[in-house]
């Protein structure tokens, strides 16, 4: 595999001198990748993707090697990076900072706190959302919600929450809480535009999907309330914990998996259409259009998204930590290398090596992994 690495004095340059970007780098590149879960279904599944196929994809060679500009990673590290506008956006272990994805040039930077762990990116409406989480602590921890300009990088708002946050995008309206356990459990509604408070319930904000334009927040009595996302106000109650992790495509389904176990609901009744149980710990999934796919320990499972029938249960080679789909294809990354494989059989098609685990995002014909160190992209020669 052939390898091209920037130039020191080109790293130098562009983490020393930041740009504005221009009107070109804020259009679009195709679908992207808008967001830390890809969509607001959190399906890490890049369905738009064709360029990169079975028959594609061993041609990959490395395109950009870029040197973040703080490796020395905090708490937990950076995160996934993001692709949207035009323009890439990759947390490292002390900030976040948006990049040119064909140059390597860094457009703008921002520094975040150390005893902080990104959790979250969304970029809409031409902002971005970034939801961090204090991880020192175990039994009091916080966390806040900071918008900014994502041409710019210029800080809009900032909120923080005294619990540990995951945050939704509905509209114009940001709903951010946290579901541990933790002394001031919290859920509440912002306005995207100015962070405005618009209502705020003091029970944890379950899952991480709106459920047909709902949040799931929880009741004193052990319930789930779905609310209105603008008011706060409940429109349906639900008996029980109902803690929506992802949305079929179709977003008809609700999916919900807990250490090895996976259930399946109507979005509309919260019915369990299916049941599946894994003799193993579920460990990453990807929800791809018609199916469901499962690394489980030293295992691959795929499951159909309409009744849970098993597609094809494959063993894998090494341990793998973490993956996403795109297209026709699934990419596993483990310590040493990306796995990719055909998401219909699960056969694996070709091998990316890594220095060291990270967090993997396709989009638009190229493969991006963050090692909070470095960031690495493989593209296909005819983009060069």
């Amino acid at each position: 595999m052939k390898r091209r690495i920037l130039t020191a004095a080109l790293v130098a340059t562009s983490m020393l001198v930041p740009a504005v970007p221009s009107a070109a780098a804020g259009r679009a590149s195709g679908a992207g990748w808008p967001s830390t879960g890809f969509d607001d279904s959190a399906s890490s599944y890049n369905r738009y993707e064709t360029r990169l196929t079975a028959a594609t994809v061993n041609g990959l060679e490395e395109g950009l090697s870029l040197p973040l500009p703080h490796p020395d990673m905090s708490c937990q590290g950076g995160g996934r990076p993001v692709l949207a506008g035009g323009l890439l956006y990759v947390p490292d272990g002390k900030g976040l900072g948006a990049y040119d994805p064909r140059s390597g040039d860094r457009r703008w930077y921002v520094p975040l706190d150390t005893d902080d762990f990104v959790g979250q990116i969304d970029v809409v409406q031409g902002r971005l959302v970034l939801s961090q989480s204090y991880c020192r602590s175990f039994s009091d921890s916080s966390g806040t919600v900071t918008v900014y300009d994502a041409a710019t990088g210029a800080k809009q708002w900032s909120r923080y929450l005294d619990v540990p946050v995951r945050t939704m995008v509905a509209g114009d309206v940001l709903v951010a809480g946290g579901a541990e356990s933790t002394d001031a459990e919290e859920a509440a509604g912002f306005r995207l535009a100015d962070g405005e408070v618009l209502w705020q319930r003091h029970w944890p904000l379950l899952g991480r999907v709106l459920v047909n334009g709902a949040a799931a927040v929880g009741t004193p009595e052990g319930d789930t309330d779905l609310v209105d996302p603008a008011t706060g106000r409940t429109l349906h109650t639900v008996p029980g914990s109902y803690a929506p992790e992802n949305l079929g495509a179709d977003r008809t389904l609700t999916l919900e998996s807990n250490r090895n176990v996976t259930t399946a609901r109507e979005a509309a009744t919260r019915r369990v259409r299916w049941r599946s149980s894994s003799a193993q710990r579920i460990v990453a999934q990807a929800v791809g259009p018609r199916t469901l796919h499962q690394v489980a320990e030293q295992e691959l499972v795929a499951l159909g998204l309409d009744d849970g029938a098993q597609r094809y249960r494959v063993p894998l080679d090494d341990q793998y930590y973490s993956m996403v789909g795109a297209g026709d294809l699934l990419y596993l990354v483990g310590l040493a290398k990306i796995q990719v494989r055909r998401a219909d059989t699960g056969a694996p098609v070709a091998d990316l090596p890594i220095p060291d685990d990270g967090s993997v995002v396709v989009a638009d014909g190229d493969v991006y992994l963050n090692t909070d160190r470095t960031l690495t992209q493989w593209r296909l020669p005819a983009r060069r």
